[in-house]
């Protein structure tokens, strides 16, 4: 009976330099345990190209095996190799690459140790350019990563989305995390990874897509779990335009009121709040996060926007009563034992929470916006 490998190390597309760099670092290496190397390239002329070139480890390592997509779409996305790669793998932990990526020497051995999360309480380990803060809702979260998966976690969870061509890692991270999935975080360690820098433009590109993504998917969520989608605003902004699926609750002096529905505790999955926190005077801020926090059905989710009390725009506006930075956030985000509790039922959990310019004109006057996106623990 043949004993399936610890490993299958999946490597998707076709870069010489990638494939080069990697089979020299793969030759330093002390293996503490089974391992299989996928490649997969996009044509069979790749394939016969890249076989040429790495007939010499062939020779000496069985371990190493080279496909060609077989019946493509024609965009012949990374996610479909990626996926095609597992299904020709048959380790219990699959090594999935987001980026040109070699192995110092000791990198098995740190991956060894790492993947004990996996074997004993994680169903997927992340190692990248992090340090504590995890990553799964970050918004710059397009940075090469490396993923070590629980085999039959990555199979239940059906893999990545085949029709995107970028920021597929975050997605998947999303959803994992969305699932329920026990992820967890490492730094590089000995694992090296070209990163490229990027201009403030990509970045702001990024940003974009991860919030596009992140919004779509807490929104199925919501959806699947039959829960309902709000948008809070002050009366002044009642008549602005919202998806049709979308409540439209409006707060005054205390007070919140839904049209038509009864604002139950628990029933809602997504309560938004855009340019709305700064209209909250300092003694509403309490009593208005306590209502949230129940209208919130366990692992609801809070998002918000708000001008950035560390640029200029938030105090030019005279209308604003209250200020908001990153931090402010942080401090509904505390157990009760926390010594600066603010008294509320429960915490949030800290996830997502950044600053950026919603526009040029924006970034020109340095009115920055806040955003947090915070999710109700139960």
């Amino acid at each position: 009976m043949t004993t399936s490998p610890r490993y299958s190390i999946i490597t998707v597309g076709y870069s010489r330099n990638q494939i080069s760099n990697l089979w020299k670092s793969f030759k330093k290496q002390k293996f503490p345990t089974s391992w299989e190397w996928i490649i997969i390239v996009e044509s069979d002329a790749d394939l016969t190209h890249l076989t040429k070139r790495l007939q010499p480890a062939l020779n000496v390592s069985p371990n190493i095996m080279l496909f060609s997509m077989k019946d493509p779409s024609p965009e012949n996305t990374k996610a479909e190799r990626i996926l095609y790669a597992v299904t020709k793998s048959s380790g219990n932990f699959l090594v999935i690459f987001n980026s040109d990526i070699a192995f110092n020497q000791g990198a098995f051995e740190y991956l060894e140790n790492i993947a004990g999360d996996v074997d004993n309480r994680n169903d997927l380990t992340v190692i990248g350019p992090y340090e504590t803060e995890p990553p799964i809702y970050a918004p710059d979260h397009f940075w090469p990563d490396l993923h070590i998966w629980k085999r039959n976690s990555f199979l239940n969870l059906q893999g990545y989305n085949k029709t995107l061509t970028i920021g597929l890692h975050y997605e998947v991270l999303c959803r994992a995390y969305i699932a329920g999935y026990k992820i967890s975080y490492h730094n590089w360690g000995p694992i090296k990874s070209f990163i490229t820098k990027k201009s403030d433009e990509l970045i702001a590109t990024h940003r974009a897509i991860a919030h596009q993504m992140f919004s779509e998917l807490i929104r199925q969520e919501a959806n699947r779990k039959k829960l309902k989608i709000g948008t809070i605003v002050i009366p002044e902004h009642s008549d602005k335009k919202f998806e049709d699926d979308v409540l439209l609750i409006t707060y005054s002096n205390g007070i919140l009121t839904c049209e038509g529905d009864y604002l139950a505790d628990g029933s809602f999955g997504i309560i938004q709040a855009a340019d709305f926190l700064n209209y909250l005077s300092r003694d509403e801020i309490l009593p208005f996060w306590e209502k949230v926090w129940n209208l919130l059905a366990p692992h609801g989710w809070f998002v918000s926007a708000t001008p950035d009390g560390a640029g200029m725009g938030a105090f030019a506006d005279p209308r604003n009563r209250s200020y908001w930075n990153k931090f402010s956030f942080s401090l509904f985000c505390l157990t009760k034992d926390s010594p600066f509790n603010l008294g509320l039922s429960g915490p949030f959990e800290h996830n997502r929470v950044y600053t950026d310019f919603p526009s040029p004109w924006h970034r020109e006057n340095d009115f920055s916006y806040v955003h947090a996106d915070l999710r109700k623990l139960p």
